[in-house]
């Protein structure tokens, strides 16, 4: 799938007033170059909040998934409560990252993470709403080791 420049500019933008609007990761994303710089307080999650780490090749489930936490996978799966906020951190990302839905029902796709761009926009948030049961299945557009799904419960 290829964006135009407006488009790109128009992800960035959204994802930057979603985020700000959620209330983010707290502003303490700046300064993380590298998942080791990702501190727990960092992620301590709120209820129906997930917060996940999108790497080069893997995701770690920080907090707010009933899967194990702290594991670095490529395939994700996170089962949460409908209503759940959930929060894609790019930070620690050194290559382009969009995460995309597959199929339906579907998540809204995020903006493009480029770490060159100026500025630079490290996460993308959205809240799951559905139906228990519903499964919402993504891939990243750039990264093909990266995919996975959102499983809702009640």
């Amino acid at each position: 799938m290829v964006h135009s420049l407006k488009q790109v500019r128009t992800f960035k933008a959204s994802a930057v007033v979603l985020f700000l609007a959620l209330g983010g990761l707290g502003g303490e994303c700046s300064g993380v170059k590298n998942e080791t710089d990702v501190t727990q307080a960092m992620t301590a999650c709120q209820p129906k909040q997930a917060q996940i780490s999108v790497l080069d090749g893997t995701m770690r489930n920080h907090c707010g998934c009933q899967e194990s936490t702290d594991q670095l996978i490529a395939n994700l799966t996170c089962t949460v409560s409908v209503g759940t906020t959930v929060f894609m951190n790019y930070s620690a990302a050194s290559l382009l990252h969009q995460i995309v839905p597959v199929g339906t029902p579907a998540i809204q796709a995020s903006h493009l993470y480029d770490p060159e761009a100026d500025p630079v926009v490290p996460v993308y948030g959205f809240i799951l709403n559905g139906t228990p049961g519903d499964h919402f299945r993504f891939k990243d557009n750039f990264d093909p080791r990266i995919e996975g799904e959102f499983i809702l419960v009640p």
